[in-house]
């Protein structure tokens, strides 16, 4: 299943009644490649009219399908931002649970359950793409060794062949007795403290 690709729902209307039906062909699969059971099952549904209220329900739910997969498609690596996210699983959320109003109802929903998974992965993979070009962008350089094209190792033999600074410290200095010693730093230090 490839991303952007809608189930197409025909309708006909009947002049005599005020019922219209709706007719399900998924642009993935044919009846002849579904179970016994379920192509039973959307014969059935096929031949049944459906009330008006249900039409309109349907039909928003494959309209907010469509703005789902038109809102996703727009999502790239380079758009993932939180908010786009957070907007297209927002719209995951209601295009779900009209599916599952629908699924109550005794209604297919398999092209919806089919739709939604393809997003959720669309989805995921443009935020590990956003997640490695950040984190790319805070790759270490590897040094200035001849041998640099090597990769880890040669980073490992720098990191062997490093020596910490060397040098002498000075002699530790010894209290000074000439101004007085520890008497005379507590006498300073209650007078400036008050």
């Amino acid at each position: 299943m490839v991303l952007g690709q809608a189930g197409v729902y025909s309708s006909s209307s009947s002049s005599s009644t005020t019922t219209t039906t709706s007719t399900p062909t998924p642009t993935t699969t044919s009846s002849s490649s579904m179970g016994g059971a379920a192509a039973a099952a959307a014969a059935a549904a096929a031949a049944e009219p459906l009330p008006a209220c249900t039409l309109h329900q349907h039909a928003l739910a494959h309209l907010e399908l469509q703005l789902l997969l038109d809102k996703a498609l727009s999502v790239t690596p380079a758009t993932c931002d939180p908010p786009a996210i957070n907007a297209c699983m927002q719209m995951l959320r209601s295009v779900a649970a009209r599916a599952s109003a629908m699924a109550e109802d005794g209604h297919s929903v398999a092209h919806f359950e089919e739709h939604c998974s393809t997003v959720r992965q669309h989805l995921h993979s443009a935020s590990e793409g956003r997640a490695l070009a950040i984190a790319e962008q805070f790759t270490l350089p590897m040094g200035s060794s001849s041998s640099s094209s090597m990769g880890v190792a040669s980073l490992a033999d720098e990191l062997r062949s490093y020596r910490l600074p060397e040098g002498a410290m000075p002699a530790a200095l010894s209290p000074s007795l000439q101004e007085g010693g520890l008497e005379a730093a507590r006498r300073r230090a209650a007078e400036n403290l008050g």
